[in-house]
């Protein structure tokens, strides 16, 4: 089984917020981006989206559109804190359920923690954490 995957659409949108956060004091930023993922079966999702960025703010929308046609929306914010950055965001699928989510991410002596919730149409959450450390 191989998967030929477009190296835009490996960048996601939390990928994209981080780079132009991180980027520091530029007042107005703006990222365009595309990509195709192509299963084994020769069935493909695209997707598409933009960031934008100003004051320390980024808010990012986008969609994927599966083989069959059928879309998700997808937006969200990152805001810059003093010590990371806050995030949320809502995730609609093609028959209009949503999914939230939220969480945030800090950094500190080489090491970052982030920590999230996923809150489904039904109401059923997730919780999760992380942390990276540099050697």
């Amino acid at each position: 089984m191989s998967m030929k995957i477009n190296r835009l659409a490996m960048f996601g949108p939390a990928f994209v917020l981080a780079l132009l956060i991180a980027g520091g004091t530029a007042a107005n930023a703006q990222v365009s981006r595309e990509g195709t993922v192509t299963g084994p079966a020769g069935n493909t999702v695209t997707t598409q989206g933009t960031t934008s960025c100003a004051d320390g703010k980024c808010t990012s929308t986008g969609t994927v559109t599966g083989p069959a046609g059928n879309q998700i929306q997808r937006s969200g914010t990152a805001t810059r804190t003093g010590s990371g950055v806050q995030r949320s965001g809502t995730v609609t699928g093609p028959r209009g359920n949503t999914a939230t989510t939220q969480g945030s991410t800090s950094c500190a002596d080489g090491k970052c923690t982030s920590t999230g919730t996923a809150t489904g149409p039904r109401g059923n959450t997730i919780k999760r954490s992380s942390s990276v450390t540099r050697n």
